[in-house]
């Protein structure tokens, strides 16, 4: 049985898109037959549970009690994915927890793919936040994505040096959408699978033959993504099998 993912979708401002990746990602994992579990940490809104409200929970990062549910349960079996949203009024916080239970080497020593999906337009202050972000989470995967349908993510030659090295698994482009894909969008019972299955009637694709095309174009760009993260997942067992700490057994709880 393969390990737990454990993905963090985050921007370092608000109107990214950033709650949008997330819903795109569950919707992907879930296609492709995971377990997973989805922790929406923009209390008390909760836009993404309300999306997937089997198998999501609304985590308030001022409760203890809440955040170390969440840490139990991705040390806990069965492994499962698990997909973070976190907002950017939260993102100070989530490090600092994160950082007080030693999370990110727990995880590694466990096995546990800590990933990022970083939201990052084309204005310094978001490189450096991206730079910041990625500098506290050790090893993990760290992709940057970039919207096109968000001001300020053109490209600017003139700060192409300042993107330089600053992923390490790759980037992740979400498409420009026309009005139709975002009235699909609108509905929150969409899914990859409305547009993917070979099941799904050929009327509701024709309906929505932009969503159709933007879904598929969405699909193939994780699908990318994992050719990289299955190389950072064999990097990340090679290096605990040379310092002797791969091992199967995890611990019960993190020491509150």
């Amino acid at each position: 049985m393969s390990a737990s993912t454990f993905t963090i979708v985050c921007s370092d401002q608000a109107r990214t898109g950033k709650t949008l990746v997330a819903s795109f990602l569950a919707d992907y994992l879930i296609h492709k037959g995971g377990d997973v579990r989805v922790f929406d940490l923009d209390s008390p809104g909760g836009d993404l549970a309300s999306k997937f409200t089997a198998c999501s929970s609304v985590i308030d990062l001022t409760r203890t009690r809440s955040v170390m549910a969440l840490f139990d349960s991705v040390v806990a079996p069965p492994p499962r994915d698990y997909v973070v949203d976190l907002p950017h009024h939260q993102v100070a916080r989530f490090l600092d927890l994160i950082g007080e239970i030693d999370f990110i080497a727990t995880a590694e020593l466990q096995g546990i793919a800590i990933r990022v999906l970083f939201i990052c337009n084309q204005t310094i202050a978001s490189i450096v936040a991206a730079r910041s972000f990625r500098s506290e989470v050790g090893k993990a995967s760290f992709v940057l994505v970039r919207n096109e349908g968000v001001a300020g993510t053109e490209i600017n030659p003139d700060l192409a040096w300042a993107f330089e090295g600053l992923s390490r698994s790759g980037f992740f482009t979400v498409p420009r959408m026309v009005s139709s894909t975002r009235d699909c969008l609108a509905q929150r019972t969409y899914s990859f699978s409305m547009f993917l299955d070979p099941a799904t009637p050929v009327a509701l694709r024709e309906e929505y033959y932009s969503a159709h095309v933007f879904f598929t174009t969405i699909f193939k760009e994780f699908g990318k993504l994992d050719a990289a993260f299955d190389l950072d997942r064999f990097k990340l067992d090679l290096d605990r099998w040379k310092s002797g700490t791969a091992r199967g057994d995890r611990p019960d709880r993190f020491v509150d």
